[in-house]
């Protein structure tokens, strides 16, 4: 069974990586890094974080 701490830092993980990746390919096709396309680009982060963090904690069978 993995412990919370565990969970927390793979969630923590993902989510950076995820946020770079998105953050990265926005830059690299030109989107203009303003405050309302970043809080677009943390929230559909955060989402897909979390939908991926439920769909690993599925697997796990908690």
């Amino acid at each position: 069974m993995v412990s919370s701490v565990e969970m927390v830092l793979w969630a923590i993980h993902h989510a950076t990586t995820l946020l770079f990746g998105v953050f990265a390919s926005a830059a690299l096709c030109g989107v203009e890094i303003n405050r309302r396309h970043a809080l677009e680009l943390v929230l559909v982060g955060a989402v897909t974080g979390c939908a991926l963090g439920r769909r690993h904690r599925s697997t796990l069978g908690d």
